[in-house]
């Protein structure tokens, strides 16, 4: 079992590593809007006081353009992006072949033409390493169950390991800070896999170590020890897109409202923004217009912050269950999105050209193809991979009879069906498995559509933990069908002949 496992690590890690390698060949790498400022925190990272004192993004992302210099040539950078994604695939294929060879095999199979996954892991953006780090702390999550829940194998994983795995923990969940919170479910996690406080502690001084070095150069970069800067202007587009604000919520509110009045009078608060202008629209009103006039107002990034998450939470204190049925509303929204638009934002050179400020800019027009709906492979592709990688959807057009046009409930049904069938026919490592990866997915969802908002984007990153739920889904029906026959079979030996 050890070497088939080994075998199958090997063989679909290469494959992935060859898929990266392709897109980067046919499409060249992505530059976006925020690419630009990844890149220019990287070449200004050491400098005290820096662009990067002002705390908008966390340090994992801009270290690793430090590091790669990607400001002189990107590549080093997107090469390592896709070396981690195949490590990272590589692994999980190998942990979960050690409890069944055959789920292995058809994740590691879908996980390989999952071309959302390859296109985000070209990019100059937190994307591809982010589902990569994820998927490589799941695959370690996974494997210490599988290990650490018998006596025995408690034996078997050594303090060492655990440090290292925690410092990894520690890196994954800092390296976006919606993952932050994270950290509280591995604690709990490892004092039940190990029944030790001494090996849960090893995990947790990894993660703390990371946690700590990051704080400490932030100290001295800013002045300020922290993980990551104040961000609570984010929740000023979740505060107006969702129709929440009101004057009338509470001080805070009333003080935002006073302020905006004063640079944009008579502004329209609920029709300003909302969840179909698109979140370019969207940001360039809260970066654009709110922030700066904020600023005008004498506040600095840190209090317009404060102030915005103040009336945020005001809002949802003044309308609890409208906010309930907003999150279940826009968090249905990731489980209806799929691959066709993703893939035509992120394999376009039209779209994938947002760079002229340095010399290998221009390598971004070079290529060779362009995904759209006028090809006949894009076409087939969307199809069959839509109903592959989110197995759920299958249902939604026996569902759809059930419920009004145009209604989401028919996609909320389908996950929850799948979930519910998941954990009812899964077993031991297989159910963790799926345990972890419907926590991780609806951690991720609530985090985003609570903190900033859904953007297409964002669902892009779900695609490999959609694959997983999917593979599992068809290996066990498949697994239960057979099952069937054979105990017809069984019973009616003259329908063999």
């Amino acid at each position: 079992m050890a070497n088939k496992a080994k075998f199958l690590a090997l063989l679909f890690g290469l494959l992935i590593f060859l898929r990266g390698a392709l897109l980067l060949w046919a499409f060249s790498f992505g530059f976006y809007r925020d690419s630009n400022l990844y890149v220019s925190l990287g070449y200004t990272l050491f400098e005290r006081g820096g662009p990067f004192s002002a705390g908008v993004v966390t340090l994992p992302y801009p270290l690793l353009h430090a590091l790669t210099r990607s400001w002189l040539n990107p590549w080093a950078l997107v090469w390592t992006q896709i070396f981690i994604g195949a490590l990272a695939a590589g692994f999980l294929v190998y942990v979960v072949a050690k409890s069944s060879p055959l789920l292995a095999t058809v994740i590691g199979v879908l996980l390989v033409t999952d071309l959302v996954w390859g296109a985000i892991n070209r990019n100059l953006m937190t994307e591809g390493l982010f589902v990569s780090f994820n998927l490589l702390s799941l695959a370690f999550l996974v494997r210490h169950y599988n290990e650490l829940r018998h006596y025995s194998g408690r034996k078997t994983v050594s303090t060492r390991e655990l440090f290292l795995v925690g410092l990894l923990y520690g890196w994954t969940f800092i390296f976006r800070p919606s993952s932050l919170f994270l950290t509280l479910l591995i604690v709990p996690l490892y004092l039940w896999f190990t029944r030790s406080v001494r090996k849960t502690a090893s995990v947790t001084s990894g993660m703390l170590v990371i946690y700590l070095v990051l704080g400490a150069f932030n100290l001295w970069n800013s002045g300020e020890f922290r993980l990551m800067g104040q961000s609570g202007y984010y929740t000023g587009s979740p505060l107006f897109v969702y129709r929440l604000f009101s004057t009338e919520n509470g001080p805070a509110s009333q003080q935002l409202g006073s302020q905006l009045e004063s640079c944009l009078p008579g502004v329209d608060y609920a029709n300003l923004m909302d969840t179909t202008a698109g979140g370019t629209k969207n940001n360039e009103i809260l970066y654009g217009q709110f922030i700066p006039c904020l600023r005008s107002q004498g506040l600095s990034l840190d209090q317009a912050s404060d102030l915005m998450t103040d009336a945020y939470i005001e809002a949802i204190k003044t309308r609890p269950l409208y906010y309930a049925g907003v999150l279940v509303r826009e968090g249905t929204t990731f489980l209806k999105y799929n691959v066709p638009y993703i893939l035509r934002f992120y394999l376009k050179p039209e779209l994938n050209n947002q760079c002229n400020a340095y010399s290998w800019c221009e390598n971004i027009r070079q290529a060779r193809f362009s995904w759209g709906a006028d090809l006949p492979f894009a076409r087939l592709y969307e199809r069959a991979a839509t109903k592959l990688f989110q197995v759920h959807l299958v249902l939604i057009p026996l569902i759809n009879r059930l419920f009004p046009k145009d209604s989401l409930l028919p996609f909320l049904s389908a996950w929850l069906i799948l979930i519910v069938f998941l954990l009812l026919a899964t077993r031991g490592t297989v159910r963790f498995l799926v345990v972890a990866c419907l926590l991780f997915i609806h951690y991720l969802i609530l985090s985003v559509i609570s903190g900033y908002g859904f953007l297409e984007r964002y669902a892009s990153i779900l695609t490999p933990f959609y694959i997983i739920l999917s593979a599992t889904a068809l290996v066990t029906l498949g697994t239960l069908a057979w099952n069937l026959l054979q105990r017809f079979r069984k019973h009616n030996p003259q329908s063999t002949h």
